[in-house]
């Protein structure tokens, strides 16, 4: 390493030199300086100000897998890491205002395997002389393996640092045999036991679990010298408690070589192991109660996952009922293999009032309730119990599930052999409980809130079918006054005797005039009733579309336009019909005419049709150049009552209903229905046919 940064100095000092002699071109002094580049072991490279490569040599090209003349103008931004594409900008910037002072950068450059190689470049910029190399020379060395032992070191650092500083160490020595050579403090006050009654004593035999695994497997590798650096177990304590500790471990050699035992640092980790398995638990508990269907279902759901965590075999949910005197089962969960069928039918009928049977008294007391054992509890205050016995369990627990200060559910559990771990796992249980009673009350809640919730929408739901439905019983009701007034009034409009004065006559037209507005508005009304409480009938036949679009031009040519508006429809002579109900079809176009004859003042107003592949109809248009409708508008227009804005009806007047009834008979025709609009500039509504098929 020493010996090219040297070679890579002398070779930057070399270019930086002034010429080789007076007068010699630059191309006779670039010759040789070049030579010397390429033979070099050391990777040297020239840059232009913004740091693009002017040179590469040989060496540092093979690094990146190219030749050499082909990296000349690209830029090692597109090579670094792109953690350092930013340093190396900074780089190049620094180098150029160093006036000739080297500058270095550490950073990562992909090779072309792909993968990154750690490089250390000191660059300087070129003195006058040697600006015809390059604005920048520099020299490159691969320190990966430095950056490896760097980080190596400082990962054991950070981890020697966190063991002893976040946690209270254990300390014990082992012979070749397993016995205790020494023992700190610390482990004394851990296990119980004095500092004399380990020294001496076999450790796999005093102070591991006799059912643990792997005591003579480990035993050999401390004879071996390849005893694992790192692990995890139980250590029994001198009162049959267990705690969990992580050891980190060092093989002792004796100066000729010969292994002569382990000494071992610990770290008491029951707590936190116990937290993490907590909080694993209580997050898939969590998502399981989220996403279950009822109350019912989350509590089942629990239970499962409890029991699966304890390895207690048989689990039930016990809820308050709504008198708040007692308790009945809500649901249950039995292990894979576990018969507790019987235990289940005689549940099926009990009901606990407080402090009656285990679930009773941990629903009265808040807190957790044990029978260690089943056999000698006796039936009194206790029911089950001996049929539990007889299935096979040897111990209960209940723990009560709180919300605040109340007692929501009650958890109960039933063991088959009570385990060590028991008293561990019923602190982890009650941990979990109480934030299972939050997510279950915030469950009530929702419950209670979704069902007013779904009551009230049925009472609208309800009230809005029931109006629909009397104003479409009420068409003729209603339209049949209306149509005796205008044809009483068309009647005597005549004036076959000539007895109205020209004043009446003005009075008759314009009843005649308001009655029809009168009857248009009843009929949307009607209209749109009819839609809503689904009695709009559809009768398909076969419609002329080219000829429907000239009907509807020349049925409203009569209704009053600026003389300025041009008002036609241009269609093909050659389409298919198409099969659709006429009537409806008409209406829709009607609707939106009606509506763009109303908004145009001056220009046009085109009803238009083009044709698909098949010559079937594909799409209606009616294009007008009115007023146009405001880009927050266009779906709210398709709303009943909703109108562009509020000027539109002082101005133009309308109900707001056309489109929403247009939009109805076009969903229930399969149409789309859609807008194009430009303030100003007009609208185009069209009517998309779907192809048959």
């Amino acid at each position: 390493m020493i010996a090219t940064v040297l070679v890579t100095a002398a070779l930057t000092a070399f270019l930086m030199r002034r010429p080789w002699r007076a007068g010699a071109s630059g191309a006779d002094n670039a010759q040789p300086t070049r030579l010397l580049a390429e033979h070099v072991v050391d990777m040297v490279s020239t840059h232009e100000p913004d740091g693009t490569f002017r040179y590469v040599s040989p060496v540092f090209a093979g690094l990146l897998g190219e030749y050499p003349g082909l990296l000349a103008g690209k830029s090692p931004r597109v090579l670094a890491h792109p953690d350092d594409a930013g340093v190396l900008d900074g780089f190049w910037k620094r180098a150029v205002a160093g006036c000739g002072a080297a500058v270095t950068v550490t950073w990562r450059c992909r090779r072309h395997t792909g993968e990154y190689s750690w490089l250390e470049t000191t660059a300087r910029a070129a003195s006058p002389e040697s600006a015809k190399f390059g604005a920048i020379i520099s020299g490159t060395s691969d320190v990966t393996e430095r950056k490896q032992l760097e980080d190596a070191l400082r990962e054991s650092e950070r981890r020697f640092r966190s063991t002893v500083e976040t946690v209270a160490l254990v300390a014990v020595g082992l012979d070749t045999a397993g016995n205790v050579t020494f023992a700190n403090h610390s482990l004394c006050a851990l296990t119980g036991w004095a500092r004399s009654d380990l020294v001496g004593e076999n450790w796999f035999r005093k102070c591991t679990p006799p059912d643990a695994a792997g005591g003579r497997v480990f035993l050999d590798a401390i004879s071996a010298g390849v005893a694992p650096p790192f692990g995890e177990n139980e250590i029994v304590c001198r009162n049959g408690s267990r705690r969990t500790v992580a050891w980190d471990t060092t093989v002792l050699r004796s100066p000729g070589g010969e292994v002569q035992g382990i000494a071992s640092l610990g770290a008491d980790v029951t707590e936190r192991r116990l937290e993490d398995a907590t909080m694993k638990l209580l997050q898939s508990i969590t998502h399981t109660i989220s996403s279950a269907p009822d109350l019912d279902g989350a509590l089942a759901q629990t239970l499962a996952s409890l029991c699966a965590a304890t390895g207690w075999a048989y689990g039930e949910a016990w809820l308050p009922q709504d008198d708040s005197v007692r308790l009945e089962r809500a649901t249950h969960y039995a292990e894979k293999g576990v018969d507790a069928s019987a235990l289940i039918d005689a549940g099926a009928g009990l009901a606990f009032a407080p402090n009656e049977g285990l679930p009773g008294r941990a629903w009265e007391s808040g807190s957790i309730e044990w029978i260690h054992d089943l056999e000698s509890a006796g039936e009194r205050g206790f029911p089950r119990t001996h049929l539990a016995a007889q299935l096979g369990f040897r111990a209960a627990v209940a723990v009560p599930v709180q919300s605040g200060a109340q007692v929501v559910a009650v958890l109960a559990f039933f063991m088959r052999t009570p385990l060590h771990t028991d008293d561990r796992h019923t602190r982890m249980v009650a941990v979990v409980a109480n934030q299972v009673g939050a997510l279950i009350a915030r469950r009530r809640e929702q419950n209670v809130y979704e069902a007013e919730l779904l009551r009230a929408r049925d009472a609208a739901e309800a009230a809005s079918r029931a109006k629909s439905d009397f104003l479409s019983r009420m068409s003729h009701e209603l339209r049949t006054p209306l149509n005796s007034v205008i044809g009483f009034a068309n009647v005597m409009l005549k004036n076959k005797g000539g007895r109205l004065s020209k004043e009446e006559l003005e009075y008759l037209d314009r009843i005649t005039s308001n009655g029809k507005h009168l009857l248009s508005l009843v009929n949307n009304v009607l209209d749109i009733a009819k839609v809503e409480a689904g009695r709009l009938t559809v009768s398909k036949g076969m419609v002329n579309v080219a000829e429907l679009l000239r009907d509807v031009v020349a049925q409203l040519q009569g209704q009053t336009r600026p003389d300025a508006v041009d008002f036609r429809a241009d269609v093909p002579n050659d389409m298919v019909p198409l099969e659709t109900d006429g009537a409806l079809l008409r209406q829709v176009l009607i609707n939106l005419t009606g509506n763009a004859l109303r908004f145009t003042q001056m220009g046009s107003v085109v009803l238009s049709a083009e044709a698909g592949g098949d010559g079937r109809p594909a799409r209606i248009r009616v294009r007008d150049t009115g007023i146009g409708i405001a880009p927050d508008r266009l779906v709210a227009i398709f709303e009943p009552f909703e109108q562009a804005d509020e000027s539109t009806h002082r101005l133009y007047g309308g109900t707001g209903l056309g489109l929403a009834i247009s939009k109805a008979i076009c969903d229930e025709l399969g149409f789309g229905l859609t807008v194009e609009s430009e303030p100003g500039r007009g609208s185009v509504f069209a009517i998309r046919i779907p192809d048959s098929e």
